[in-house]
C-alpha cells in the first residue's frame, strides 16, 4: 500500500514539472512568435478598399487632362532678387513682394495649372495666372508642349480660357457643384511648385464661402492641399468630375484652400467659347445681408434674404418698382440666403431673362414681382468720395452725434448725385453710434422715412423715445447701407 502511494506521488511530481516545462517553453515560443518582425498584413474593409481604388482611378483618369502653364509677363516695376521663387501669380496675389527691389522694366516668368475641358484643346485656368502675359506655354503630362492663345477672360470670377492647336486630347468633364456636400471626398490636381501631376486628397470643408477677392464668388472650401502653382487646376470628386477650379488659399492658415464652383466655371467656359466674352443678368440694386438685429428691427421672422439699400436709376429694378428697404426673400420661388446667393442667381441668368422675385416691404409680403433683366455693365463702381474737407453750416446734436444740412458742394465732395439728407459732422466716443457711423456719412432715411433736410431729420427723431433703437439708411464711403442706432 505504501509502495503504491509512493509511486503515485512520484508520477504526480513528474507530471507537475512536465506541465510547468511545457508552459514555460510553450509560452516563450509564443512570445517569440508574437514579437517577431514578420507580421501578416491586415485585411482592409471593403469600404476602405473601395475608396482607395476610386482615388487611384480618378488620378489615372484626370491627371492627363491637367496641364502645366508657364507664362512670360512684361512688368514695369521692380524685380524680386530671389528670382522665380515668388513669381507665381497665385503666390504674389496673397503674399506680395516684400524683398528689396531695383526699379526697371523686365520679363517675369510665372507658373500655374489648367485643365483641358474639350478634346479640341480648350483649357480653363485662372485669370490671374495668364493676366498681362506676353507668352503662354502649355505642357501636358505626356511632355508635349504647345503655345497657347488666350480666347477670353472674366475678371469678375478670376477665370480665363486658353486654346491650343491639337485634337483628340484627354479632357475632364464638369460635375454639378451645387450637389456637393460638406464632408465629401475631393482631389486637387495641379503643379504645385512646378511638381507636375501632383494629386492631393481631402474633403469639402464648406460651400458658398465669400472672401471678397472677386466681384463674383461663392467658393468651395477644401482641406485638400493647395499650394503655389495649383492655381487653375481642377478640384474633382470621386467620379472624376471637375467640381471646382482651384484659385486661392488663406496665407496665414494651413489646410484651407478655395475653388471656384464648376457650375460657375462651366458657364464662363461656354460663353467665352461661343462669343468670346461673358454677359450676365443685371437687376440694378445695392444690397446687404440681414443679421438677427436687423431682422428683429424690421419685424422679419428669420434673418434670411437681402435688404435693398439702393435702386439705381433706369435699371430693371426701378422699372419693377423695387425700393430701398425692400427685402428680397426669394428668386423664382427659391429662398435667398444672402447677397452672394442672389448675385450668383441674377448673374447666372442671361440678359432678357425674366425672374420672379418674392419681396417683403414694411413687414408684408408683396405679390410676386416680375423683372426682365438687362445686361450687367462692365463697370459697376459706385461714385467715389472726392478728397476734401466737408464744411457744414448750422449743427445740431442727437445721441452723441452732430449733424448739418447737406449742400450741393458737400454732396459733390462725398460723391452723391443729389443733395438730400443730413451729413454727420462728428460722433462722440460715448455715442451709441460710435464705431458704426463714421463722420461724413449722410443719413437719407430714419425708420423708413425720407430725410431731405436737418428740420426733417429732427422732426422724425423727436418722436423716437431715447430708449428705442432707430434704423437709418446711410451713404458712406461710396456705398449705401442700413444701420441700427441703439437707444441710450
Amino acid at each position: 500500500m505504501e509502495r503504491k502511494t509512493l509511486v503515485l506521488r512520484i508520477v504526480l511530481v513528474v507530471l507537475f514539472f512536465a506541465a510547468a516545462g511545457f508552459s514555460f517553453w510553450g509560452g516563450k515560443a509564443l512570445a517569440e512568435k508574437q514579437s517577431g518582425k514578420s507580421v501578416l498584413p491586415l485585411t482592409l474593409s471593403p469600404e476602405i478598399t473601395s475608396l482607395e481604388q476610386a482615388s487611384v482611378r480618378v488620378a489615372e483618369a484626370v491627371n492627363p487632362a491637367v496641364v502645366n502653364i508657364r507664362t512670360t509677363q512684361k512688368v514695369a516695376g521692380s524685380q524680386n532678387q530671389f528670382g522665380d521663387l515668388f513669381n507665381d501669380p497665385f503666390f504674389r496675389r496673397f503674399f506680395g513682394d516684400t524683398q528689396p527691389q531695383e526699379p526697371k522694366e523686365y520679363l517675369r516668368p510665372a507658373l500655374g495649372s489648367g485643365v483641358i475641358v474639350s478634346p479640341d484643346g480648350y483649357i480653363l485656368t485662372n485669370n490671374h495666372v495668364v493676366k498681362d502675359a506676353t507668352e503662354v506655354k502649355v505642357k501636358l503630362l505626356d511632355n508635349r508642349e504647345f503655345n497657347a492663345k488666350i480666347v477670353g477672360k472674366d475678371e469678375k470670377t478670376d477665370l480665363a480660357l486658353a486654346k491650343i492647336n491639337a485634337e483628340n486630347l484627354p479632357y475632364a468633364v464638369f460635375g454639378d457643384s451645387a450637389q456637393m456636400k460638406v464632408g465629401q471626398w475631393v482631389m486637387a490636381i495641379g503643379n504645385p511648385f512646378g511638381l507636375e501631376g501632383t494629386v492631393t486628397v481631402g474633403v469639402v470643408s464648406a460651400t458658398g464661402r465669400h472672401l471678397g477677392i472677386n466681384p463674383i464668388e461663392s467658393f468651395i472650401q477644401t482641406d485638400a492641399s493647395i499650394n503655389q502653382g495649383n492655381s487653375g487646376g481642377p478640384l474633382v470628386n470621386l467620379k472624376g468630375e471637375v467640381i471646382g477650379i482651384n484659385t486661392a488659399i488663406v496665407a496665414s492658415g494651413q489646410g484651407i484652400g478655395f475653388a471656384i464652383p464648376s457650375n460657375m466655371a462651366q458657364s464662363v467656359f461656354e460663353q467665352i467659347r461661343t462669343s468670346g466674352k461673358v454677359v450676365r443678368g443685371y437687376l440694378g440694386i445695392s444690397m446687404q445681408p440681414i443679421d438677427p438685429e436687423m431682422a428683429q428691427e424690421m419685424g422679419l421672422k428669420q434673418a434670411n434674404g437681402v435688404l435693398i439699400t439702393n435702386v439705381n436709376s433706369g435699371t430693371p429694378a426701378e422699372k419693377a418698382n423695387l425700393k430701398a428697404g425692400d427685402v428680397i426673400i426669394g428668386v423664382n420661388n427659391i429662398p435667398v440666403k444672402g447677397p452672394d446667393d442672389i448675385q450668383n442667381r441674377i448673374g447666372g441668368a442671361k440678359p432678357g431673362d425674366t425672374v420672379i422675385l418674392q419681396v417683403v416691404r414694411n413687414g408684408k409680403t408683396l405679390a410676386p414681382i416680375s423683372v426682365r433683366l438687362a445686361e450687367q455693365p462692365a463697370q459697376m463702381s459706385a461714385a467715389a468720395p472726392r478728397p476734401g474737407a466737408v464744411v457744414p453750416g448750422e449743427e445740431k446734436s442727437w445721441r452723441g452725434m452732430k449733424f448739418a444740412d447737406i449742400t450741393p458742394d458737400i454732396a459733390r465732395e462725398l460723391g452723391l448725385s443729389v443733395a438730400s439728407g443730413v451729413v454727420v459732422v462728428d460722433v462722440s466716443a460715448s455715442s451709441p453710434a460710435a464705431g458704426k457711423l463714421p463722420p461724413q456719412s449722410v443719413i437719407l432715411e430714419v425708420n423708413r422715412q425720407a430725410i431731405n433736410s436737418l428740420s426733417d431729420f429732427f422732426r422724425v427723431v423727436k418722436a423716437i423715445p431715447d430708449s428705442k433703437s432707430a434704423m437709418v439708411r446711410v451713404y458712406a464711403g461710396g456705398k449705401y447701407e442700413y444701420l441700427i442706432i441703439p437707444g441710450k
